[in-house]
């Protein structure tokens, strides 16, 4: 395994880690700004990576590795566009926010495992 691809998942552990300090404050109706613009910040750039790596990794267009990352960044887009809807929504219609809160962390989950599968390929 590449140095680049340990600094990804290095940053998206730390996506995952922040993300997991946010859960347990929602469940403790509290919530901290700044913890959740780091999350923010450290999976942006997580998925910046992955998406520069694959583009930098010279892997051909029909390669299953490739696949495997293009899957892992579209499991990320979902994570972040329900990540975002989730406060959004929240005020309105809770037991929304919270299906979206699940689905962001199920979708990110996902990506993170295959970001781990698309590593062990290339």
């Amino acid at each position: 395994m590449t140095t680049p691809l340990i600094a990804l998942q290095a940053m998206q552990a730390l996506a995952a880690g922040l993300g997991g300090y946010c859960l347990i404050l929602w469940f403790q109706k509290s919530r901290r700004q700044a913890i959740i613009a780091f999350h923010l910040l450290a999976g942006l750039g997580a998925i910046e990576a992955l998406i520069g790596f694959m583009h930098m990794s010279g892997l051909d267009p029909d390669s299953p590795a490739r696949a495997l990352g293009m899957t892992a960044v579209k499991w990320f887009g979902l994570a972040i566009f329900t990540g975002f809807a989730a406060p959004l929504i929240g005020k309105k219609n809770p037991p929304l926010a919270n299906l979206s809160l699940a689905v962001h962390v199920g979708s990110a989950l996902l990506g993170i495992f295959t970001t781990l599968s698309f590593a062990s390929q290339v």
